[in-house]
């Protein structure tokens, strides 16, 4: 994302990405199926730091994928 990129390094955007991203997906839903095209997305999964309580994973496109 573009706030992301041009920000300072300590800003905050959480859920930034995830977020587009769901937009993203919203839009070329209709798209991919008038065209029968599939898109495939991957992900990744990360580990966040010092969690305590609940799951420590998370993915960087969000659920969304």
């Amino acid at each position: 994302p573009r706030a992301e990129i041009e920000g300072e390094m300590g800003d905050s955007h959480v859920g930034l990405q995830a977020r587009l991203m769901s937009q993203a997906l919203r839009k070329i839903t209709s798209a991919l199926n008038q065209s029968k095209t599939t898109a495939i997305f991957i992900n990744q999964l990360r580990e966040k730091i010092g969690v305590m309580f609940g799951s420590p994973e998370t993915t960087t496109g969000g659920r969304a994928l």
